[in-house]
């Protein structure tokens, strides 16, 4: 089996190299390629594969006593992480649909969450969190839980004003936070279903909150 080495390789699972295991995700085809061998021979491999993926020599790459299995690439679509050390090195699974990352302590959204396009689902409860980046609003979420975090109506809420993000939103949570008023932007996801407010320290709704007719469910106790 031949494949293209050169713009076509996704990433390279290098983790448990020391194992003698390694995985190539390649692009084209859609396919991970599990590498069983010598751990010594395997880097030995793997840096002949990085001057292949670098373009600086044309090489057939051969493998001898070595199990290499193709395996159609199982496309992970959830994922949960409830430890800081389940948290990912580098980049989530692109094609994460539902990502929950709960009670870790975190304190900022990486861009990597921001890029999943795929993504429709996303649970950041119990951390520590003051704000959400701008491009948070380029995602078709239909679900955001921000339950027990430190928002407040002073932080930047405008990646509501996304559009992709406004026209998909139908599930809000945003209790047991800080805030004692509901942030503006909120009354722009027109398509609201349930809204979830308690737990904070509000006084007052405002009146703009008509604007959400598709609301069923609100929660402010």
């Amino acid at each position: 089996q031949r494949y293209k080495v050169k713009d076509n390789i996704q990433t390279i699972h290098t983790k448990y190299v020391l194992d003698g295991k390694a995985t190539i995700a390649f692009k084209k085809p859609s396919l991970n390629l599990l590498i069983k061998c010598d751990p010594i021979q395997l880097k030995g491999f793997l840096q002949t594969l990085k001057l292949g993926m670098e373009g600086k020599d044309v090489i057939n790459l051969r493998l001898n006593t070595v199990t290499a299995m193709a395996q159609k690439s199982k496309l992970q679509t959830k994922m949960a992480i409830n430890r800081h050390s389940d948290y990912p090195i580098k980049v989530f699974p692109r094609y994460l649909q539902s990502l929950t990352i709960d009670n870790t302590q975190l304190v900022k959204l990486s861009y990597h969450i921001c890029s999943l396009r795929n993504l429709t689902h996303l649970d950041v409860s119990n951390n520590k969190l003051r704000k959400l980046p701008v491009e948070l609003g380029r995602l078709h979420l239909s679900k955001l839980v921000l339950h027990d975090n430190n928002l407040d109506e002073m932080d930047d809420w405008s990646f509501l004003n996304g559009s992709k993000l406004r026209d998909s939103l139908r599930e809000l949570d945003l209790s047991a936070n800080d805030l004692t008023c509901l942030p503006l932007p909120v009354v722009k996801c027109h398509k609201l279903v349930n809204l979830n407010l308690n737990y904070n320290n509000l006084t007052h709704l405002p009146f703009a909150i008509r604007r959400l007719r598709r609301l069923r469910s609100l929660y402010v106790s």
